[in-house]
């Protein structure tokens, strides 16, 4: 439909999620019933209303929407978090809403005005999990700051702190009898008493990482899960009463119990699975592939299903029959990985940048004119890294689909598809040659895979700690790996062998990088510092701190005027940032602000790197554009954007929108234009 003129038109139940309209002209035209793509990003949580007419949906952009369930029409959508939201969830009454986030605050809204009630704060980092008690002014929250958090909604304060030392909590859950949380967390399942502030139970039976809890209506039952496997509890005895083992999946996120108690709902990586508790057999297994399912939430009627996932999309399925019955369509393509190459063509050498981003496909740029030339498809889940061989010549991409593919880049042909993770792939790197790639995975594995046989070895299993990072030391074999236990470790390729163990962060690693000659390792932390360390030696020389959100990717720059080199580190704090290493001194801090005429977004940055071949900074991120920045000025000289689906699109005197919707239009692309300019 691109181009198309529909000014003045009356416009009836058109359903255009999903559908490309860059420079159509909907000036002056009324809407009726009309459905267009949203905005959403990862959906991480759903929760429908007491009387379920209402979906509210949280996800990685930080806001709230609440949509019909009768027509999926989104009806109030606002900014609640600046960082993703965890969890959100209606009172028993429905007048308020509760959502936490990795802003480390709940917050308490009016669910009729999306106004802000309440902030509470109090945690130290993630807040996974937050619920209301049952016919109480309470709420109860989980944190990554090893506590559940019990607080009163009236004055806002903090009424009791349960610790799990040394451990995140996970989740949490209450019970129907008013008195007893459950928590659990990486160790355990605790019972609380909420008036004593005292747990009286310790349920274990092998259970680690308990991601997700829920209470039968009857308070009798308490239900867990760890992985591939489901437990109940006899709350009274704390006896396991079963386990069951679900559809092969990495992790399940989510449980919920039916309002009649006879059936779980269960959803893992790609799979949703109705339970018939009588005889502990699935009724049904809902397929979701390629795209881990991060909630759900069963209505209270017990005949929908509504899911949130990684591929932007919710999802209401109908449980009786086991059919999709809605789907809500959203549209964000923010770019994830970056990497720059000369390349050989047969014209001569073009220096190229490739990207990947969230609508599954690798764009190739030519880095002098911003131009994309080619897009490189085959992937079926969002692209988290790419990487060019050192000639040039191949290009290894890494996707959420599982798999790892090697690419020509002159021609765009995929030459290799490797599947041996089963979890998304985080990272990708050819090893000093064409033909040694290495991966890692949050399936907590590092695989070596050789391009000449296709086959892979395993370096590393990490059982229990997810593998965010990895780097390779420019002119040895040796492998840096970073991961959720805030350690950084050193590997001897050549013998698979650990040489060193790297310690001092307080959180969860991000991004590491060696220095071009080696001799330096930087490392990123959800602590919010980088760290400077001699390899050799593997002592910590520097810490550098600034940013006040948490730090995604680091990269060395090394001038070709022999100036001192620096380190250049991104942020969700929308900044980027650059270090002399010698002194620790932050330089600069690049914000974009003013810098770019088009720009009109600050969002989140993920990945930030260096080109010598350009001599300037790269970054990408959530506002879906390539950046690049004047290394000497601190100025963005120059925005590459993939185009969004109603780019250029005139909305100018539309009517039968709400203002949610046209908000939304707007951030896709669509503009609305002055009068005399549409004469």
């Amino acid at each position: 439909l691109s181009g198309y003129d529909f000014s003045q038109l009356p416009i009836c139940q058109a359903y255009l999620q999903g559908a490309t309209l860059q420079g159509v002209n909907f000036a002056e035209c009324h809407f009726t019933q009309s459905i267009f793509s949203e905005a959403l990003g990862s959906i991480f949580t759903v929760a429908f209303s007491p009387d379920q007419k209402l979906l509210a949906t949280g996800g990685m952009d930080g806001q709230i929407r609440l949509w019909l369930v009768a027509d999926g029409t989104q009806i109030l959508a606002w900014q609640a978090h600046h960082d993703w939201i965890r969890c959100v969830a209606f009172s028993h009454d429905g007048q308020l809403i509760a959502s936490s986030s990795n802003d480390k605050t709940v917050k308490i809204w009016d669910s009729a005005t999306g106004d802000c009630l309440k902030i509470l704060r109090g945690h130290t980092d993630w807040v996974w999990s937050v619920k209301f008690v049952f016919g109480q002014r309470l709420l109860v929250s989980a944190s990554s700051d090893h506590t559940a958090k019990l607080w009163s909604i009236n004055f806002g304060i903090c009424l009791f702190t349960f610790h799990e030392p040394e451990t995140l909590v996970w989740s949490v859950a209450f019970s129907p009898d008013r008195y007893t949380i459950a928590t659990g967390s990486a160790a355990s399942v605790k019972l609380w008493n909420i008036w004593t502030n005292q747990c009286f139970k310790t349920l274990t039976d092998n259970a680690t990482h308990i991601r997700a809890l829920c209470f039968s209506p009857d308070g009798k039952t308490l239900v867990g899960s760890d992985n591939q496997i489901i437990r109940t509890w006899d709350v009274k005895t704390g006896e396991c009463l079963q386990t069951l083992k679900a559809a092969p999946t990495t992790a399940i996120w989510s449980l919920q119990f039916s309002p009649d108690g006879q059936k779980l709902i269960s959803s893992g990586t790609d799979k949703i699975q109705v339970w018939n508790l009588a005889n502990n057999e699935p009724l049904m297994t809902l397929q979701e592939p390629n795209h881990r399912i991060r909630s759900l939430a069963c209505s209270p009627d017990q005949k929908l299903i509504a899911i949130g996932s990684d591929d932007q999309l919710v999802r209401l399925w109908d449980i009786p029959t086991g059919q999709p019955v809605r789907t809500l369509q959203s549209y964000r393509n923010r770019i994830w990985t970056i990497a720059v190459h000369s390349v050989s063509f047969p014209e001569g050498n073009r220096v190229i940048i490739a990207s990947g981003s969230d609508d599954s496909i690798i764009r190739l740029w030519d880095a002098p004119t911003g131009s994309c030339f080619k897009t490189l498809r085959g992937h079926k889940g969002r692209i988290r890294a790419v990487a060019f061989s050192p000639d040039g010549q191949f290009l290894a991409s890494a996707s959420h689909d599982r798999t790892i593919r090697i690419w020509q880049v002159r021609t765009g042909d995929c030459l290799k598809s490797w599947r041996g993770h089963t979890d998304w792939v985080w990272s990708v790197m050819f090893f000093h040659n064409n033909y040694t790639v290495i991966s890692a995975s949050d399936d907590r594995t590092v695989l070596i895979w050789d391009t000449r046989t296709n086959e892979s070895r395993l370096l590393r299993d990490l059982e229990t700690e997810w593998m965010w990072a990895i780097a390779a030391h420019p002119h040895q074999k040796i492998l840096a790996t970073a991961s959720s236990n805030q350690t950084i470790n050193l590997w001897d390729i050549s013998n698979e062998r650990c040489l060193s163990t790297l310690t001092g962060h307080t959180s969860r690693i991000r991004a590491i990088a060696f220095n071009p000659n080696g001799q330096l390792l930087a490392s990123s932390s959800d602590d919010l510092t980088i760290r400077l360390w001699d390899v050799q030696t593997q002592k910590c020389l520097k810490v550098f701190s600034g940013h006040t959100g948490e730090i995604r990717s680091l990269t060395f720059i090394t001038p070709p005027d022999s100036r001192a080199e620096l380190l250049a580190s991104a942020s969700d704090d929308r900044t980027i940032r650059l270090w002399n290493i010698q002194t620790g001194e932050c330089l600069r801090v690049l914000t974009g602000d003013g810098d770019c005429p088009d720009r009109t977004l600050r969002e989140p940055i993920w990945s930030v790197y260096y080109s010598p071949e350009l001599n300037k900074l790269l970054s990408c991120g959530e506002d879906e554009t390539i950046e690049l920045w004047d290394i000497e000025t601190g100025e963005c000289i120059q925005t590459l954007r993939i185009p969004r689906p109603y780019e250029g699109t005139n909305i100018t005197g539309v009517t039968g929108l709400t203002e949610a919707t046209i908000t939304t239009l707007k951030a896709l692309g669509a503009r609305e234009r002055a009068e005399e300019e549409r004469d």
